[in-house]
């Protein structure tokens, strides 16, 4: 309950500075951590459709990758520009 406080008075940003204000001592990576996997109900967690993978598809090529380049693809950048619904 502490963190999700922490988080929203902070905006979600700063994780070192909510790790300080915690009692018990946490590194800023793992309350961000801790917060992505568990907490933050804005991510989805669902399985993604026929759509969906058709745009992840169709986003890497426009990013030039294929089979083994993918490793190297900016996958924030895909994900930016597949939008926050995805």
């Amino acid at each position: 309950l502490m963190l999700l406080k922490l988080s929203a008075k902070y905006g979600g940003f700063n994780w070192d500075d909510i790790a300080e204000s915690l009692p018990a001592p946490r590194t800023g990576w793992r309350c961000f951590s801790r917060f992505q996997k568990s907490l933050n109900n804005t991510l989805l967690k669902s399985e993604f459709s026929a759509e969906d993978e058709r745009l992840v598809q169709q986003t890497i090529a426009e990013f030039g990758g294929t089979g083994a380049a993918n490793q190297f693809l900016n996958w924030i950048g895909i994900a930016a520009r597949m939008g926050p619904d995805h």
